[in-house]
């Protein structure tokens, strides 16, 4: 594994968890917690996705 896909995991997973933890602050229980939870964590995953870096990709 590269230096920079370490940093891109390491980041993307603080960045997560950090959004996860906000999330708790909510005024959400139940099924509202879950469901905001769920939409933070696929929303970050997916610019993560978006934002690392390519094999292959013009720079």
């Amino acid at each position: 594994m590269t230096a920079r896909r370490l940093r891109t995991a390491v980041h993307w997973t603080a960045v997560t968890t950090l959004a996860l933890l906000f999330a708790q602050w909510g005024p959400f229980d139940g099924w509202q917690a879950t469901a905001t939870t769920t939409v933070i964590a696929a929303g970050v995953g997916l610019i993560g996705l978006a934002t690392a870096p390519h094999p292959g990709a013009r720079t």
